[in-house]
C-alpha cells in the first residue's frame, strides 16, 4: 500500500514496452517486424494479393510473389514502396526490398 497523499502515476503499456525493448537492445527487431505487419496497407489490396512480406533481416525485406511478371513489376515499383514503408513505419528501418517467385507444393 502506498503511503497516505502519495499516488503512482499510470503510463500507458506501449510505452512500457518501447523502454524495455530499447533497454534489451531490441528496437530495431521489433520494427523490422512491424513491416511485415504493415505490407499488405503500404501496398494496396491488388498488390497485397499477389504478395506476402515474409522475413525481414538487416533491413532487408523479402517479400514473396506469385509470378514473373509481379516480380518485375514491383521491381520498378521498388523505390515508391520503400519510402512509404519508411513514412508508415516512422524510420528507415527498411532498407532493400528482395521480390523472390514463391515456390509451389509439389503435390
Amino acid at each position: 500500500m502506498l503511503p497516505r497523499g502519495k499516488s503512482r502515476k499510470l503510463e500507458p503499456v506501449g510505452g512500457l514496452f518501447a523502454g524495455m525493448f530499447k533497454k534489451l537492445g531490441l528496437s530495431e527487431a521489433v520494427a523490422e517486424q512491424r513491416a511485415l505487419q504493415v505490407w499488405a496497407e503500404v501496398v494496396g489490396e491488388k498488390v497485397a494479393a499477389h504478395t506476402q512480406a515474409y522475413s525481414i533481416s538487416d533491413g532487408e525485406l523479402l517479400v514473396l510473389v506469385d509470378a514473373h511478371t509481379w516480380t518485375q513489376e514491383l521491381t520498378f515499383l521498388k523505390p515508391d514502396i520503400l519510402r512509404r514503408l519508411n513514412e508508415t513505419l516512422g524510420s528507415g528501418i527498411v532498407k532493400d526490398i528482395r521480390f523472390t517467385l514463391r515456390r509451389r507444393r509439389q503435390e
